[in-house]
């Protein structure tokens, strides 16, 4: 088994982002804090936003490697972010 390999997780929470910079930090910030963060696959869908969410999150998946980003390359809706990443996850919960 390698030591720095990253657990299989055990739970997945899906985050859609739009127009959504402001509060970003203080989300990924409250489930990096659950007492299941070493479980916890984080998937964020990007839906084409203006804002600046990408480099928020790509500067917190650079020590958390459990974090899954995904940016679309145009407009999608909240219910389309969530299928796309129910079809990403990979944790049974």
């Amino acid at each position: 088994m390698n030591p720095h390999a990253t657990p299989a997780p055990r739970v997945s929470a899906i985050v859609s982002l739009y127009n959504a910079e402001r509060f970003v930090r203080g989300c990924l910030d409250d489930l990096l804090g659950q007492t299941l963060a070493d479980s916890l696959e984080i998937i964020v869908i990007d839906a084409c936003s203006p804002q600046g969410e990408g480099a928020i999150v790509q500067d917190y998946r650079r020590d958390h490697p459990n974090i899954v980003y995904v940016r679309t390359d145009e407009r999608e809706g909240v219910y389309a972010s969530w299928n796309r990443g129910v079809r990403l996850a990979r944790a049974p919960y």
